[in-house]
């Protein structure tokens, strides 16, 4: 499922990457949502059993708040992107680092 998630999210930043109408962006976007929704219980559940018992909690408590800091600081850092027309560098950075992941979690299978 992991492979799954970063693929969609992969291909949601690449097609984002290039898009300039409506109902790409929003192909881009649903499948960006679909990996992030595959990838969050899987990469908690990974978290778990890699982390010692009875550092769960901190384990899960520092990753909640890492993706509360991302889930606060993306938007802003994307807009302004954007609005620098960045949109597609930042894309393909998303893509990048996506293709990243998936190499790295095919390389410990």
């Amino acid at each position: 499922l992991v492979q799954l998630g970063f693929a969609s999210m992969g291909a949601g930043f690449a097609l984002m990457s290039g898009v300039q109408y409506i109902p790409y962006i929003l192909i881009a976007i649903t499948l960006m949502t679909f990996g992030n929704s595959v990838l969050r219980p899987s990469l908690t559940s990974l978290i778990t059993k890699r982390v010692a018992r009875h550092r769960q909690g901190m384990a899960i408590g520092l990753m909640q708040s890492m993706m509360s800091i991302a889930q606060i600081v993306a938007p802003v850092v994307g807009g302004l992107l954007i609005e620098h027309n960045y949109l597609a560098t930042w894309a393909l950075a998303g893509s990048l680092v996506c293709g990243i992941g998936l190499s790295l979690i095919a390389a410990v299978k």
